[in-house]
């Protein structure tokens, strides 16, 4: 598969976009962990043909694998899910082909877990050996929370934001040693001891505003601050760039 049968227009500037931020970081930090997004909306061959490019000019080394579809629905001023005509689509055939490509792009996947769902689907690649190295899952519980107000949430999805949800996906990873962190979309992941029981079961913490939503307005520092505090109080050591990387068994920089 050729360079110029999978980019398309849309890899070409989302690559150039994400170069122009990248290649500074890595110039201070060549040692820095960076990954884009998907291009949304859009073929699955174009949703990620940038990472082919960013593997060449930034020596990428995390990819992306979206194991399933969800609704990412806000609440609408009645307090209904939205009636919108979008949901976040990854077909069976897109999750091989995100697959197909971290292995032979070398990267490993990062993997966001919306619903039970997107776990069983990353478990029967597990099962069959054919989970690319270096994947590590994000399991996303849904906070119920947003900057709109108390009565609002900004994305409803999957399970809520308590411990007995992070519970539920460790049980079925099942002992499966695959990294995982824990993050809230809609709330806030240190509500109601989410992040420290992570850290008991032996997880990792999502931070940013990326997912934050609430009646605070933090900076992404004083999230990661917090982050860090809680990380040091559990005992654990703090991860490097250089210990993540071991820690996720990523394949060797290109």
């Amino acid at each position: 598969m050729g360079v110029g049968e999978t980019l398309g227009d849309e890899g070409s500037r989302a690559a150039d976009s994400y170069a122009d931020h990248f290649l500074p970081v890595l110039a201070a930090r060549p040692d820095a962990l960076l990954y884009p997004t998907i291009v949304f909306d859009s073929p699955v061959e174009q949703r990620i043909a940038h990472l082919l490019l960013l593997a060449r000019r930034a020596g990428l080394r995390i990819g992306l694998m979206e194991p399933g579809s969800a609704n990412l629905t806000p609440t609408d001023r009645e307090g209904l899910p939205a009636a919108t005509a979008r949901t976040y689509v990854n077909t069976p055939f897109d999750v091989r082909y995100m697959a197909d490509r971290c292995r032979e792009w070398g990267l490993g996947p990062s993997m966001v877990i919306f619903e039970p769902g997107f776990l069983r689907h990353t478990m029967a690649y597990y099962a069959a050996g054919q989970l690319p190295q270096g994947a590590f899952l994000r399991l996303t519980l849904c906070g119920g929370a947003s900057y709109r107000g108390p009565e609002h949430v900004d994305l409803l999805f999957g399970l809520p934001n308590v411990p007995a949800s992070l519970d539920t996906y460790v049980q079925m990873l099942g002992g499966a040693p695959i990294p995982w962190a824990v993050s809230v979309v809609s709330g806030d992941v240190f509500e109601n001891d989410v992040a420290r029981h992570a850290l008991e079961l032996g997880g990792h913490l999502r931070v940013g505003l990326e997912d934050f939503a609430g009646p605070r307005v933090p900076n992404n520092r004083e999230l990661v601050e917090r982050a860090v505090e809680l990380v040091r109080t559990s005992g654990r050591p703090l991860a490097t760039s250089t210990d993540a990387a071991r820690l996720l068994s990523l394949p060797e920089r290109r």
